[in-house]
């Protein structure tokens, strides 16, 4: 299990600057579920809008770019 601390972290001390950089590279969650980290960006973006200071319309931004790479980074192409 991941802990908002550990997202908070990578905010405010690791220079992570987009939920794919904390949830894919920083720490790995997004190879660990079905949904590439989709349901786990919900969670991470309230707490990645407190430390960077997102209002509503850029938390919205952002999950909509972190859905946008999850596709690209783990797509099956047929």
């Amino acid at each position: 299990p991941y802990l908002a601390a550990e997202v908070a972290w990578a905010a405010r001390h690791e220079w992570a600057t987009t939920l794919a950089d904390v949830l894919v590279r920083r720490l790995g969650l997004a190879y660990e579920t079905r949904d590439a980290g989709r349901a786990a960006a919900r969670a991470a973006a309230p707490v990645l809008a407190d430390a960077w200071g997102w209002d509503d319309a850029a938390t919205a931004r952002a999950l909509a770019a972190y859905d946008a790479d999850a596709a690209r980074l783990f797509a099956i192409d047929p």
